[in-house]
C-alpha cells in the first residue's frame, strides 16, 4: 500500500466496479486517501490485500480485489476472538459469472489461517447465508435541493432539520477537535462505552490513534463540559461519496456516515451526538447524514430522522452482518457495538 501505482489501480477499479444500489444509479466511490487509510490499519499485512490481475507485457488490469484487516472481536465481554474483517470484495462487472468471488474468498481464507486468524467478519447488502444481525439505515437530509436534482429524494419532499438544530440542552459544552494527547483518554472511554454491547471491537491504542487521531478521513470531535472541563462526549463521522451513474450536473452525493461515539449519560444523550454530527456534516458540505440502528441509535429522536428502513427488503437499505467459522446466535441491533466501513 506504499506504492502509488498500485493504490491508484485499486482506486480506479473500485470506482468503476464496486457496490451500486439496486437500481444501478449510484456507486460507492472511496477516495484514494480513504482506501490508503482503510487498507493500512495497524499491523496490516500486505498478504491480506489481495488483487486478481490480468497481465500483459505492457501493463496490468485489476479484475478482482479483496482485503482483510485484523481486529479483536469481543462477545459478551468474556470471549475474545482474533478475527479478520473482510472488506472491499469486488469483481469486474463483466466477469461476475466466472466464479472469481469464491476464488478470492478461498485465497484470503488460506492466508488468514496462515496468520492464525480462523474467524472472519464481513457485511453485505444482501442475504448470503444466515446473518447474526440485520441492521437498517436511517438518513437525515442536509442538502435537499441537491438531493432532488440527483433524484435521491422526490421532488415534492419537504424535510427540515430546524427542530434538531434548535433542540434545547440543559448542559453547556464546547466542541473541539482531537489531538495526539487524547489517545489515552479515548482508549479508556471508547473501550468502556462499547463494552456494554454484546458484540464489539476491543481497540488498541494504536488503532485509536490510527482511526481517530492521525488521519484526515475520519473527523472526530470531543464534547467538553464548560464548568468542569470534563469530556462528556465524543463522536466521529466519515465521508464516502456515491458516484452518479447517469447524466447529471452533479457527479457525486456526499454521504456523512456516523461512526463511533461515546457519551456520559449523566450529562447528555445520543440526541446531542446526532445534533453535533449534523452540524459538523454541514460544515463539510455533506449532503446526507446516514447511520445504522445499532449502538444506541434506536434512541435517536424519530422527529430528527427523515428516512428509516422499515423492514428487510431488496433495496440495499439493509446491512447483513456475518461471521465465518463461528456460530453466533441472533444479535439485536441495539446489542451490536461494531461498525465497519
Amino acid at each position: 500500500m506504499n506504492n502509488d501505482i498500485i493504490l491508484n489501480a485499486i482506486h480506479e477499479f473500485l470506482s468503476n466496479h464496486y457496490v451500486t444500489d439496486c437500481n444501478n444509479m449510484y456507486r460507492l466511490d472511496y477516495s484514494k486517501e480513504f482506501l490508503k487509510f482503510g487498507l493500512k490499519s495497524p499491523n496490516y499485512k500486505d498478504d491480506l490485500n489481495l488483487g486478481l490481475l490480468y497481465v500483459t507485457q505492457e501493463s496490468f488490469t485489476i479484475v478482482g480485489f479483496i482485503s482483510g484487516s485484523e481486529i479483536t472481536l469481543n462477545i459478551n465481554k468474556d470471549i475474545n476472538l482474533k478475527s479478520v474483517v473482510i472488506n472491499f470484495l469486488c469483481v469486474h462487472t463483466q466477469l461476475r459469472n466466472k466464479n472469481l468471488a469464491p476464488l478470492l474468498i478461498k485465497e484470503i481464507t488460506k492466508r488468514s489461517i496462515f496468520f492464525n486468524n480462523e474467524i472472519a467478519l464481513y457485511t453485505a447488502s444482501k442475504r448470503i447465508t444466515k446473518p447474526f444481525n440485520i441492521s437498517y439505515h436511517s438518513n437525515i437530509y442536509l442538502n435537499q435541493k441537491k438531493l432532488k436534482e440527483c433524484l435521491f429524494i422526490p421532488e415534492r419532499s419537504n424535510f427540515t432539520i430546524t427542530n434538531l438544530l434548535h433542540a434545547k440542552s440543559n448542559v453547556y459544552y464546547k466542541v473541539r477537535s482531537v489531538n495526539k494527547d487524547d489517545v489515552d483518554v479515548l482508549f479508556l472511554l471508547l473501550n468502556d462505552f462499547v463494552s456494554k454491547y454484546k458484540v464489539y471491537q476491543t481497540f488498541s491504542r494504536e488503532q485509536i490513534s490510527h482511526m481517530f487521531i492521525n488521519n484526515k478521513c475520519i473527523h472526530t470531535r470531543l464534547m467538553i463540559e464548560m464548568n468542569t472541563n470534563q469530556i462528556i462526549g465524543m463522536f466521529s463521522i466519515y465521508n464516502i461519496p456515491s458516484k452518479l451513474l447517469f447524466d447529471n450536473k452533479h457527479s457525486h452525493i456526499n454521504f456523512s456516515n456516523l461512526y463511533y461515539y461515546y457519551y456520559n449519560k449523566n450529562y447528555i444523550s445520543v440526541n446531542h451526538i446526532i445534533k453535533e454530527a449534523v452540524i459538523l456534516s454541514k460544515k463539510y458540505d455533506y449532503d446526507v447524514l446516514t447511520f445504522l440502528n445499532n449502538m444506541d441509535n434506536k434512541y435517536i429522536n424519530p422527529s430528527f430522522v427523515h428516512y428509516t428502513t422499515q423492514k428487510e427488503d431488496n433495496n440495499y437499505d439493509c446491512l447483513y452482518y456475518y461471521l465465518y467459522n463461528y456460530i453466533l446466535n441472533d444479535i439485536k441491533s441495539e446489542e451490536l457495538g461494531l461498525l465497519l466501513f
